[in-house]
C-alpha cells in the first residue's frame, strides 16, 4: 500500500512534466512539417511506331522530399516508382542528399546525387513534368554508356559574384553505382575514387545565359563473367580508367530559351580509346498570345561512336542522327499534354519515326 502511494505521487509529480513534454514534442512536429515540402511527379505516354504497333505505359512515380533541417543545413530526398513491365515495379532511391551551407562562396553536399556530368542531368532529374520534351538526347540515356547517371559523393561548390558576372564551381569525389556495359562483358567494379570538376559563368548583362563544363574521371575494371555462349570482348576487361569532358551552353529566356550540349568519352586499356563524341541542340519557343500555354520545340541529336573502344563495339551503328520536335500545352495547373515527333538513324536518310503522346502533373 505504502509503495502504491509513493507511485501515485511520483507519477501527480511528473504530470507536469510530461505535459510539457507532449506539447514540446507537438510543436516540434509542427515547425517539422512547416519547414518540411513534397513533391509528386508522374505521366502516362503512348507510343505509335512505323509498323502501326502501339505502346502505352504509366510512367514513373517520383516523390520528393525537401526539409530546412536548420537555417544552415537541409535534407532532401528522391525516389521513384517504376510500374509493372513484365516484371515487379521496382522502388528505388535515386537522391538522398545533405547540403551544409556557410555562404555562397562555400557549400558542403555529401549522400546520393545525379552526376553533375550534363546540365540536363542536374536540371531535370526524373520528374517528366520538369522537363519540356518527352525523350531525353541520346548522349544522356544510360543505355548509350557515356557517362553514369548516379554517384555517392562529397562535394564542395558555391559561386562568386564580380563585375563581368558570376562564376559558380563544384568539386566532388566518390564513386558511380549505375554504369551500363555491353551484353556478355560481365560485371563493372568501380575503383575509387571518382572525381569531377565542373565550373560555369553567368555573365551580368546576359542573366539568361550560362557557359560551363564538367570533367569527370574515374577508374574502372571489368570482371569477366562465365561463359554463355557469346562472344565476349576480352580487351574490355583491361579498361581501367574513364573520362568525360562535357561543354553546356544554355539560355533561358521569356519567350526563347537553348539549351546545348557537347560531351566526349575516352577509354584507358591497352590502348587509348578516344574519339566518342555526341551532342545536341534544342531551342524551344513560347506560342504568341491567345497560346501563351504551349511551348514549340525541336532538338537535333548527334552521336558519334569509336567502334575500336571495346565499350561501344557491340552497338549497332557507328554513328546515330536524330530529330525531335513536338508542342507542350500546359492544359491545366501543373498538369500538360505533350505531342512529340522523334525521327532517328543512321544518317536520317531512312529514318524510323516514333510518335508520343504524353500526360505529365506535378503536385
Amino acid at each position: 500500500m505504502k509503495n502504491a502511494s509513493v507511485s501515485l505521487f511520483a507519477l501527480f509529480l511528473l504530470l507536469p512534466v510530461l505535459r510539457v513534454s507532449a506539447q514540446d514534442l507537438g510543436g516540434l512536429v509542427d515547425e517539422i512539417e512547416s519547414r518540411t515540402h513534397f513533391g509528386i511527379f508522374t505521366d502516362f505516354r503512348s507510343e505509335f511506331f512505323d509498323d502501326d504497333g502501339t505502346h502505352s505505359y504509366e510512367g514513373t512515380f517520383v516523390g520528393h522530399v525537401s526539409t530546412q533541417l536548420s537555417p544552415r543545413f537541409k535534407y532532401f530526398a528522391e525516389f521513384t516508382l517504376t510500374p509493372d513491365r513484365g516484371y515487379f515495379g521496382q522502388i528505388r532511391l535515386e537522391r538522398s542528399l545533405f547540403q551544409f551551407f556557410y555562404s555562397d562562396l562555400l557549400q558542403l553536399r555529401f549522400g546520393r546525387l545525379h552526376t553533375p556530368i550534363s546540365r540536363w542531368n542536374v536540371l531535370y532529374h526524373h520528374g517528366q513534368y520538369l522537363q519540356t520534351t518527352i525523350n531525353r538526347p541520346d548522349i544522356l540515356k544510360s543505355s548509350n554508356r557515356l557517362s553514369p547517371i548516379h554517384s555517392t559523393v562529397i562535394e564542395v561548390g558555391g559561386s562568386y559574384g564580380m563585375a563581368a558576372g558570376r562564376v559558380t564551381y563544384a568539386a566532388g569525389i566518390g564513386a558511380s553505382d549505375d554504369h551500363i556495359h555491353p551484353p556478355g562483358v560481365g560485371v563493372l567494379l568501380q575503383q575509387n575514387p571518382a572525381w569531377y570538376v565542373s565550373a560555369a559563368f553567368v555573365p551580368e548583362r546576359l542573366m539568361d545565359l550560362r557557359i560551363g563544363g564538367t570533367l569527370y574521371r574515374e577508374k574502372v575494371q571489368y570482371h569477366p563473367e562465365i561463359d554463355d555462349g557469346r562472344p565476349h570482348n576480352h580487351d574490355l576487361h583491361s579498361i581501367d580508367r574513364d573520362q568525360t569532358i562535357n561543354l553546356h551552353m544554355t539560355y533561358d529566356g521569356r519567350k526563347w530559351s537553348l539549351l546545348s550540349e557537347l560531351m566526349a568519352v575516352t577509354h584507358w586499356g591497352k590502348e587509348r580509346y578516344g574519339g566518342t563524341a555526341g551532342y545536341y541542340a534544342q531551342v524551344e519557343r513560347q506560342l504568341p498570345a491567345p497560346y501563351e500555354r504551349g511551348i514549340a520545340y525541336v532538338r537535333y541529336d548527334r552521336l558519334v561512336r569509336n567502334m575500336d573502344d571495346p565499350v561501344f563495339s557491340t552497338d549497332p551503328f557507328r554513328v546515330s542522327t536524330g530529330v525531335t520536335s513536338g508542342v507542350r500545352v500546359n492544359i491545366y495547373t501543373r498538369v500538360a499534354i505533350t505531342t512529340e515527333l522523334r525521327m532517328y538513324g543512321e544518317d536520317l536518310t531512312f529514318p524510323e519515326r516514333h510518335l508520343y503522346v504524353q500526360l505529365s502533373a506535378g503536385f
